[in-house]
């Protein structure tokens, strides 16, 4: 193993304990803790920088929904696209790659995202649908809409 392998999986362990630190037990919250916040984390702590949030601030599903238009974005993983991150197979995932979910019909932002805490996504972080906190969890990987290499 080279030693920048094994500096990209330090980066990719480090940014998921930082992900699990900061939201696992939080509720979901507007422009604090919430899916596209964590991932920006997982992103930046792994050296990518995430130009679509520079400056955008929102505390409302509402307000989140006005500035994602604004950026002419009709869905969360448009989005992620936008960063250049290819896309994988789920079985391919690494920590700290993306994943995104289904979020149900009425979510305005097409999905849910998430961070990959297990190889091969057999375990994430996100949101719960029942409880909208942030927990480590079994996704039903069938259901997977997209997941990206970081």
């Amino acid at each position: 193993m080279t030693v920048k392998h094994k500096s990209a999986l330090l980066a990719r362990q480090q940014a998921v304990s930082a992900c699990v630190k900061r939201f696992v037990g939080q509720p979901l919250n507007w422009g604090r803790t919430d899916c596209v916040k964590l991932c920006a984390l997982a992103l930046r702590k792994q050296g990518h920088p995430v130009p679509l949030l520079k400056g955008v601030r929102y505390s409302s599903e509402q307000t989140a929904l006005r500035r994602f238009r604004e950026q002419g974005l009709s869905s969360l993983c448009e989005a992620v696209d936008a960063l250049g991150l290819v896309k994988i197979a789920p079985a391919m995932a690494m920590p700290g790659d993306l994943i995104a979910m289904p979020a149900g019909d009425d979510n305005p932002f097409g999905c849910g995202l998430g961070v990959v805490h297990t190889a091969a996504a057999r375990r994430i972080i996100a949101a719960s649908d029942d409880t909208h906190e942030f927990r480590v969890l079994a996704p039903d990987l069938s259901q997977a809409l997209c997941v990206w290499r970081v």
